[in-house]
Order: structure tokens, then sequence, then C-alpha cells
């Protein structure tokens, strides 16, 4: 959720739990992305294209765009729909032709602009896709198996709701593509990309003795070490979704033997021992990894889990302050600090988290109120002229 500069402001990604396949730009800089796009997107240039795609749109002012384009259009099209009405009153059979006329321009319109800023976006995004390291190619993948999918489902996917997919659209893309140098590899997807789709496969599963049986399967049938690791890390997790920890703590000490230091592994065990009610285990576990990785925000939001676990929650706020000055702007953590320093007894402390939470998601009314409670608890104690000076509201 940090900000990622590129020329055009800050770029802010925000992961949303759905399993509808969507991503979409907002003003701001704002990139949402849901969950059901790892599910679908099998391939990390095909994840990539898709971020690219939004990161123009971001770029291209294409929402400010529209809105000036509906303005511009809003008065000749008024006047086209009120001399249509004019019409009508008269009695002319040509009247209700015309006010459907107007009404139709106007969509055509708003449809053309429409397709006009998803032409450019894949333009410029697969530009992005290449300066990044990505194969283009991975975008007309992406398109060809989102037409699969409304070609046999009675509802498309949400995607194609807000980006229009047209056979004209994935036939530009495959063709530019081509054209653009990028030296293509046998595969360019990430093991840690596969881990994290089969984490998200792992959390959508509703059945989970479904889910063991289906990756238990997939670590039978795996052809390649690579393939049998992802499957057995998303059997680890159905197992400990299943409560079943000790099954799923040995498919974890299985994929750490082979890989003592990837982070992926060594968060979901800690997880899973907290899960298990063994969080001061977690905490102990926890402590070579971050002697290594100090400063890596998995393993230190999983040491403050199992710290708030143990309901040590001085110690924890202690670590994700250290977290928030790594990460400033995620609002998340801010609520979880707010959250935190209330167990933890420090009411003013809460306040001053919530105010920064507030601030981050654009409440600034929500989070003046909250500076202000956080002031009459400091002036009541008599803190000290640094505190109170940091804590007092911009004029």
């Amino acid at each position: 959720d940090q900000p990622r500069s590129r020329g055009l402001g800050d770029v802010y990604k925000r992961q949303i739990d759905s399993q509808a396949l969507n991503a979409f730009a907002t003003p701001g800089g704002v990139i949402g992305v849901n969950g059901g796009l790892f599910l679908n997107a099998e391939t990390e240039d095909e994840f990539a294209s898709v971020i690219a795609h939004e990161i123009a749109h971001v770029s291209q002012r294409h929402f400010a765009r529209s809105v000036e384009d509906a303005q511009r259009r809003r008065i000749p099209e008024l006047a086209t729909l009120l001399a249509s009405i004019i019409l009508m009153g008269t009695g002319s059979d040509a009247g209700p032709a015309a006010v459907m006329a107007a009404q139709g321009r106007s969509i055509e319109n708003q449809l053309r602009f429409s397709r006009q800023n998803e032409a450019e976006a894949d333009r410029i995004g697969l530009r992005t896709m290449v300066n990044a390291g990505y194969d283009p190619e991975g975008m007309a993948n992406l398109f060809d198996r989102l037409m699969d999918l409304s070609r046999f489902s009675s509802r498309p996917p949400e995607f194609l709701l807000s980006h229009p997919l047209t056979e004209s659209r994935i036939s530009d893309a495959r063709s530019r593509a081509t054209r653009i140098p990028f030296r293509n590899t046998p595969d360019s997807t990430t093991k840690e990309y596969n881990l994290m789709r089969a984490r998200i496969e792992e959390h959508y599963k509703a059945n989970k003795t479904d889910a063991i049986a289906e990756f238990s399967r997939r670590v039978n049938q795996a052809e390649a070490q690579a393939e049998e690791d992802v499957a057995r890390y998303a059997l680890a997790l159905a197992y400990s979704s299943d409560n079943q920890h000790e099954k799923a703590l040995e498919e974890i000490d299985t994929l750490l033997a082979r890989q003592s230091n990837r982070i992926t592994y060594l968060v979901s065990r800690a997880e899973i021992l907290i899960d298990a009610r063994r969080a001061d285990e977690a905490y102990h576990f926890l402590q070579r990894p971050l002697l290594v990785n100090p400063d890596n925000y998995p393993l230190l939001m999983a040491r403050a889990d199992s710290l708030i676990a143990q309901r040590n929650y001085t110690e924890a706020v202690a670590v994700l302050d250290k977290m928030a000055q790594l990460r400033p702007e995620d609002h998340n953590l801010w609520y979880l600090i707010a959250e935190t320093q209330g167990q933890a007894g420090d009411i003013s402390k809460v306040h001053q988290a919530r105010a920064e939470y507030f601030m981050l998601v654009g409440d600034y009314r929500s989070a003046r109120e909250q500076i202000r409670y956080a002031l009459r608890i400091e002036e009541d104690k008599g803190s000290n002229f640094c505190l109170l000076y940091t804590l007092t509201l911009p004029t």
C-alpha cells in the first residue's frame, strides 16, 4: 500500500478482499485490485498488464478527462434533448424518435470516449510493462482468457463491465506487443507470485476438506519441484484453516528444509503457530529471521501479531510504531495501532493514531476531533511543550 512515484504523483495500490475479477483506478492515484485478479491472472506478466493498464489511467487523467468531457457535452446534449421534447409537444410523429435519437447520441459519445481511454491505457500500459521487465504478450493472453470467460458465462467478469473488451482490442494488443522489442524468457513468473496465488486460492476455498484433497492431489501429481512447493504451501494453509495445525507445520517445515530463508514460509509458520495458540513459540521463532531482516514488514507484522496474541500490548505497540516509520502512509496500520494502544491503556495515543488514520482516508473533520481529544488528555496530564506542539491543530 506504499506510494510508488512514477513522475505523475504518488500511486497507491489497495488490495480488496473479493473473488470478483476486477481492478480499477480512482482520482488521487489509488489503484484497487481484487483478490480475484490473482485467481485469473495465471502468470505474473498477465497480472502486471492489468496494473500497468490502471497506472496508465492515472497518468493520463482519464477520470478527470471524462468528467471534463461530460461537462463539455452537457449543454449541447441538453439543447438537443430540449428541442426534441418541444418537437414532441407539437404533436409531430418525429418527436419521440428525436428524443430517443438524442439519448442514443449521448450514450454513443460516452462509449466512444471510454473506448478511446481504454485503447490509450492499453498502449501506454504495454510500454510500462516492458520498461518494468514484463512480457507485453501477457496483456493479450489475459484478454483472451477474459473473452473465453465472458462467452461461457451468463454474466461477464466484473472487470469487463468497466473495461469493454472486443476482438479488435485483443488483436491490437497482440499486434503492438509483437512490435515492442522484448527479450522473451521461458517463464518470467516468479515462484513468489505463484505462492501468493496459492495463498489467495486457499483463502477463497469455502470447504477446507475439499481444499485439502485438491492440494494433496496437486502435490502428488506435480512434475517439477517448484510446482510441488506451491501446492504444498497451499496444503499447509488449508490444514491450518481446518485447525489441523500439526499437519500444517509438517508441510511448512518440509518447505523450510528446502528454502530456510524464504520470508513467505517463515511468516506462514509463525501464523500457523499463532492460530494454534502457540504465540510465545511464534515470537521466539521469529527472532532469528528478524536479526537477518530487521525491517522486513511481513516479519514485523507477524511479531506484532504474536505479541498481541500474548496480550503483551506494550511491546506490540513498539513493534507497530517501528512499522509506522517504515510505512507512514498505511492507514490499516494506524487503525491497528489505535486498537492496540487502547488495549495497552494509552488513550491519548489511541486518539493520535486515529487522527493519523482519518487523515490518510481523507476524513479531516474526524482527524481534527481526535487531535482535540488527545490535546485535552495531554493538557490534563501537564505534558511537555514539545508534545503539545506536535498535537497543535493546523490553522
